[in-house]
């Protein structure tokens, strides 16, 4: 018994204390970065789950999707962590990005991955327009996977086709890569950022409701900018050539109402592959009993999460709000945690 609650204490103890050390393996074969992000124990639900490769947002840096606030750690990446899931962040050891070069390099991460774990099972994660790299890579190897499995993607603010007028690959790639490699550079009159970024989505009652909401309101427009860097080269079609068999996986898509970046109309077409099943109230009960006091076990299938006012969340969401909104309320704080990062937990634990 004294065992149980030193371990107890111990659990509780790391739980509360930000991480700081992660392991990052750089292989001279490679390009890319792996950096190790272990889960977090739990004494309840210590089940086996998908090892989680997230390819990471190279248009942000690492602190999008780990930062530490308040000894607290936020994020998507300790978010998972906490949901019983070992993730693998694959990132950019340069500027210099090439989403199909990283593609080539995927295959060895994943089975590097495998050996690392233990665990041939395998959820590809993919953020923001990096997200790309996973269709790139399934296209040249789908079918072709030795030693794991790909149980599951996920896709967060990820534009995979811009065949559209006016698109944002045509308007803005060249233009930017022209002025500066840095996306946010303040010495650039109408910069990448003030265009597509810092357009604040925080009404206009929250901006000025008082001289505090003001300053958190400029501190987190500031906050976006220093986590941008870098913008690659995007494709207008990067589902080009994927075969059918791809969007048989289940998919996870979500997308900001008023992204820029990666509007629906870039997510739509992927969003039309999946097909993902919509159930109405009635239907997700009687599946619900269904499942719960009979044999029967529905598949899991796609879903769709638009980040929107008008399907319930706080606000809408621009691109850089999908990794790091928080809106500090009076009596509560609304968080992308909680909005978008929790129906995905939920997605990825079922079965």
């Amino acid at each position: 018994m004294k065992k149980i609650i030193l371990f107890t204490l111990i659990l509780l103890i790391a739980c509360a204390t930000p991480r700081s050390n992660f392991t990052t393996k750089v292989d001279s074969r490679i390009s890319l970065n792996v950096t190790t992000y272990p889960k977090i124990p739990n004494l309840i639900f210590n089940t086996i789950k998908p090892s989680i490769v997230i390819i990471g947002p190279i248009l942000f840096k690492p602190t999008a999707l780990f930062r530490i606030d308040d000894k607290k750690e936020f994020g998507l990446i300790p978010y998972l962590n906490k949901a019983g899931y070992d993730v693998y962040l694959v990132s950019n050891s340069s500027d210099k990005v090439d989403l199909d070069l990283q593609a080539l390099e995927l295959q060895e991460i994943l089975q590097n991955v495998v050996t690392i774990s233990k665990n041939e099972n395998i959820i590809l994660g993919g953020t923001s327009v990096a997200g790309q790299t996973i269709f790139k890579f399934l296209r040249n190897d789908f079918g072709q996977f030795p030693t794991y499995k790909i149980k599951k993607l996920f896709f967060i603010g990820t534009g995979v086709d811009y065949n559209y007028p006016n698109n944002f690959v045509d308007n803005e790639i060249d233009s930017v890569n022209k002025k500066s490699n840095q996306i946010c550079s303040d010495n650039i009159k109408n910069s990448f950022c003030e265009k597509y970024i810092t357009e604040g989505n925080i009404n206009e009652n929250y901006k000025y409701n008082s001289n505090i909401l003001k300053e958190k309101y400029v501190n987190y427009k500031n906050f976006k900018k220093e986590v941008f860097q870098f913008l690659p080269k995007i494709s207008k079609n990067a589902l080009e050539d994927v075969p059918d068999s791809v969007f048989q996986i289940p998919t996870f898509v979500a997308y900001g109402k008023i992204d820029n970046v990666s509007p629906e109309e870039s997510v739509y077409p992927l969003i039309q592959k999946i097909n993902p099943k919509e159930f109405g109230f009635f239907s997700k009960v009687h599946i619900f009993f269904k499942e719960t006091f009979t044999k029967h076990k529905e598949p899991l299938h796609s879903k769709v999460v638009e980040m929107s006012v008008a399907n319930s969340k706080s606000q809408d969401y621009d691109h850089a709000d999908l990794f790091m909104y928080e809106n500090k309320g009076l009596f509560f704080t609304d968080r992308v945690e909680s909005e978008l990062y929790k129906p995905l937990k939920y997605w990825l634990n079922k079965e």
